[in-house]
């Protein structure tokens, strides 16, 4: 009998080859996951500059799945980081987010 080996190697981000390979797709092909389109939603009805952990709490995402869909849509031109304040959150320095 033979044994079959699954290469099961996440990226150095943690996200295993098949989960990068669809996020790869879906921005080749312009369409937002539905987390990108919450951010989008949440950026485009607020009047200020929120942190990555302010959406994430708004939109009820953790704050890694926040920082990985801002990255793409930061990439994507569609969102744009302004310069740094406190952050409502974490009481830390953050760079506050808006629509590009």
């Amino acid at each position: 009998m033979s044994q079959m080996t699954l290469d099961l190697k996440a990226d150095g981000r943690g996200r295993r080859d098949t989960s990068r390979d669809a996020h790869a797709a879906m921005r080749s092909t312009g369409v937002l996951s539905t987390r990108e389109q919450q951010v989008i939603e949440f950026l485009s009805r607020v009047d200020y500059a929120p942190t990555r952990a302010e959406i994430a709490r708004a939109t009820q995402m953790t704050h890694g799945a926040c920082c990985g869909r801002v990255h793409t849509l930061i990439e994507m031109g569609l969102v744009k980081e302004m310069p740094r304040r406190v952050c409502t959150v974490t009481g830390g320095d953050a760079h506050g987010l808006k629509l590009a």
